[in-house]
């Protein structure tokens, strides 16, 4: 039976809907973000599998060819000070620490896109809910969650290196047509991978083994 592992989003939904445009305009705020400032958002525990310094030497490639561009880290952990060491001398670079609930959802609500080089698991759901798209890579420790990202489709699955996953989030955030679809994309997901799908797909799978007829012995 293929459940579809999934946690209950209806709360991170309606954070996400609590918004108006004063608030957005607070966080942009906040963050040193203009109006027309495009903003990259990682959102997770920050551990050696999340690649982080994948991740910041992508951001120095994209800075450099789009000067007016964010990134900000949301989360803490073994490798924070790894982020906080590479904000120092990076202006377009903003931690934030840890952050939960509507906090959190402050920062999907602005982002363009999730860049996440690194390990993607259950945390791809919240780009779904979001209706952003994620930009991962295919080589990384995933747990089998990326089974939702699908490449070109809601997100997008880089093969290469840093200055190669820079090329293609560039591409992406010049290129409103593809980001709006694979935003349409990534509200579908969110749509079919739910705590209620998962529930359903699990006592389907219960009650079709029930059916199977018993071997003798």
């Amino acid at each position: 039976t293929v459940l579809d592992n999934a946690i209950d989003s209806q709360a991170f939904q309606k954070d996400l809907g609590s918004f108006g445009a004063e608030d957005l305009a607070l966080i942009r705020k906040d963050i040193g973000a203009g109006s027309g400032t495009m903003i990259g958002l990682f959102c997770g525990s920050l551990y050696p599998d999340k690649r982080l310094d994948y991740l910041i030497t992508a951001g120095d490639y994209i800075h450099e060819r789009l000067e007016d561009f964010v990134l900000v880290v949301v989360g803490d952990g073994p490798s924070g000070a790894e982020v906080r060491s590479a904000a120092v001398s990076r202006p377009w670079l903003r931690w934030v620490g840890a952050r939960k609930g509507r906090e959190k959802a402050g920062y999907f609500r602005v982002a363009s896109v999730v860049l996440n080089p690194g390990a993607v698991g259950l945390h791809v759901l919240d780009a779904f809910c979001a209706g952003i798209p994620m930009v991962t890579t295919e080589d990384a420790r995933h747990g089998p969650e990326i089974a939702y990202l699908k490449n070109g489709q809601n997100g997008l699955v880089v093969a290469g290196g840093p200055e190669r996953y820079a090329d293609v989030v560039i591409e992406l955030l010049r290129s409103p047509a593809v980001q709006e679809h694979l935003r349409e994309g990534s509200r579908q997901a969110a749509e079919a991978y739910t705590l209620p799908n998962m529930v359903q797909n699990f006592a389907d799978g219960i009650e079709r083994c029930l059916a199977m007829p018993r071997k003798e012995q």
